[in-house]
């Protein structure tokens, strides 16, 4: 595959009319599990994030073919921020973002919170494509790093095992186990930390029975189907609560 025929292109750059039909179309390439999407700061601030920042939101297109939709968030982060990144991870860096508009804070750091691609490409040339772009894109806004709190996702097949443990795990090559870091790191970027409440999602037991397909009729921790960690149940008290962990990783522009 010939990666010059990607396009590139920044949300505030395509005609309104087009704009619905292209969010639909990025819908389609979500592939994370549906009880993900009722974090309760992701609810409250995602629907806003392509008015709030036009800017940090890109699409690459191929022979007009949706390829990939990356969302990122400008950031206003202290040295001290920097150096100690939250342990809440993705939802900590999207609130931050509208507080740090709202405050009106000079942002200094681009987070890049979702890479989402087509499965239609071949995937190691169209992420070397997108973070050389996002490279390019945070260089000529002046931030020097990009952030991503990165979803490892073969620690699907490893729920039990704690998150500070995983994100040391190499292949036989000595890089990251996960493919998701691996990629990154292949790219250039450099591991932090872990993020370990990066999306927490709580619900009474019916609404995780409606998002999952599941009955938990006993109090207890349960694994799901492409779920990072348990989910801890408690029928007595008819509440269900689970933590998404991530990995932050950092790029030097």
């Amino acid at each position: 595959m010939n990666t010059t025929e990607f396009n590139f292109v920044k949300y505030d750059t395509i005609d309104t009319p087009q704009i619905e039909v292209l969010l639909k179309e990025v819908e389609q390439l979500d592939s994370n599990p549906q009880y993900l999407k009722f974090d309760k700061i992701k609810t409250k601030y995602w629907p806003h994030i392509y008015q709030a920042f036009p800017n940090t939101q890109f699409f690459v297109f191929y022979d007009n073919s949706l390829a990939a939709v990356i969302n990122c968030v400008p950031l206003h982060l202290t040295k001290g921020e920097l150096n100690n990144l939250s342990d809440d991870g993705w939802r900590w860096a999207l609130e931050k973002a509208f507080t740090d508009r709202d405050r009106n804070d000079k942002p200094n750091t681009m987070c890049c919170l979702s890479i989402k691609t087509s499965r239609n490409f071949v995937q190691q040339e169209l992420f070397q494509f997108i973070i050389k772009h996002l490279k390019n894109s945070a260089s000529i806004t002046h931030y020097p790093v990009i952030l991503c709190p990165v979803r490892p996702k073969m620690k699907q097949y490893y729920p039990l095992q704690d998150i500070n443990n995983y994100a040391q795990w190499i292949n036989n090559y000595g890089l990251p186990y996960d493919s998701n870091i691996r990629m990154h790191v292949k790219n250039g970027a450099v591991i932090k930390k872990t993020c370990n409440k990066s999306l927490q999602i709580e619900g009474t037991v019916s609404q995780w029975e409606m998002w999952t397909g599941f009955t938990f009729q006993t109090t207890g921790e349960y694994t799901l189907n492409r779920a990072l960690s348990t989910l801890k149940v408690n029928v007595e008290l008819n509440k269900a609560y689970y933590n998404d962990p991530h990995i932050w990783v950092l790029y030097n522009v």
